[in-house]
């Protein structure tokens, strides 16, 4: 749904900056974007680096230190899943005129979580709901289509997926619990995709 909005986006971006690069749903977007010709830079924490290259999802691979690197390449937009006011607000200036798009995804950094408006250079950030994207989206196309190409672009993905993410299969209350409580405090190493089941 990232990339259809994008794509149908005026203009369509040539460069996408995407937060929490590291995170399942920035790495499906990646993917489908860079199918599409749009270069994708990931910023990550210094932790994940090596991840997040190993997936080759990502043209560059930034931490959130040297975000302020992400400007250049032609029209972009800004792709944000962590939602932190200071690297938004970096991120926009080192965009500066070239920025035309900033979407918040989600709040990874859920202790830091809002949209900033105040001083901001660039578009204002707007969140995305990608429930209320796909109702809307799915009313302009052909019946079956936006379904149609959801599948193929999930079918795409999948094969790639199992290159860097190992399922890891978590049963029961207690170990659903505790996996919550370690994905609340980032303790899930990026390449381990949990299966809960009770």
């Amino acid at each position: 749904m990232i990339c259809d909005f994008l794509m149908q986006a005026d203009p369509v971006p040539e460069v996408a900056v995407i937060s929490s690069a590291s995170s399942k749903t920035a790495i499906a977007a990646a993917h489908s974007l860079q199918r599409r010709g749009v270069k994708t830079i990931g910023l990550t924490s210094a932790r994940n680096v090596d991840f997040v290259k190993a997936t080759n999802l990502y043209d560059e691979v930034l931490t959130y230190e040297t975000a302020d690197q992400c400007g250049g390449g032609g029209k972009a937009a800004y792709v944000d899943f962590v939602g932190r006011p200071a690297l938004t607000k970096t991120v926009h200036e080192a965009c500066g005129d070239s920025l035309a798009h900033s979407m918040v995804i989600g709040a990874t950094d859920w202790e830091d979580s809002r949209i900033p408006t105040a001083d901001l250079p660039g578009p204002t950030p707007t969140l995305f709901f990608v429930p209320d994207y796909a109702a809307n989206r799915a009313k302009q196309l052909p019946p079956g289509e936006l379904d149609n190409r959801t599948g193929k672009d999930l079918v795409a993905f999948y094969p790639v997926s199992k290159s860097f993410v190992t399922p890891k299969e978590i049963k029961g209350v207690e170990a659903i619990s505790q996996a919550w409580l370690d994905t609340v405090d980032a303790n899930v190493p990026a390449d381990e995709g949990l299966i809960c089941s009770f």
